[in-house]
């Protein structure tokens, strides 16, 4: 099979991103044949499928679960790896435009969505050096 081919039960709406959303508050996952089958997507549509919108981020609450993003800012997303990318390289507060394909009413729209990054969360391993160098002042 090739790449685009691949029908693989197990990723099937496997959860990509963690169960706070990404940075639109959307968790997404890729959209495989039998997704695009069960949804009536046409095979010629490419994107991350939207599983769930779990943010509170401005614009989103215009996006369902079974849209398709396919595009952010007009770079395609057709894999969740291009979706990430994207998001990687958006900055905190910054508005983007989604290219969103509606399966069920059929539609395509664009959805104007602000950015809201969360801070990384901090390593066991930095606290544990902040605690030594504490331990190690004078």
């Amino acid at each position: 099979l090739a790449e685009d081919d691949t029908d693989d039960d197990s990723e099937d709406w496997e959860q990509d991103l963690s169960a706070e959303g990404d940075a639109f508050g959307l968790i997404t996952s890729e959209l495989s044949r039998q997704t695009q089958r069960e949804l009536d997507v046409p095979p010629d549509r490419r994107g991350v499928v939207v599983k769930e919108v779990v943010g509170l981020s401005p614009g989103v609450d215009v996006l369902a679960h079974g849209d398709v993003i396919v595009e952010v800012n007009r770079h395609p997303t057709p894999h969740p790896s291009d979706y990430r990318k994207v998001l990687a390289d958006l900055k905190d507060g910054q508005v983007a435009w989604l290219l969103v394909y509606r399966p069920r009413p059929e539609a395509t729209f664009l959805a104007k969505v602000e950015v809201e990054k969360k801070p990384a969360p901090k390593r066991a391993a930095d606290k544990a050096d902040k605690k030594a160098a504490r331990k190690a002042r004078p």
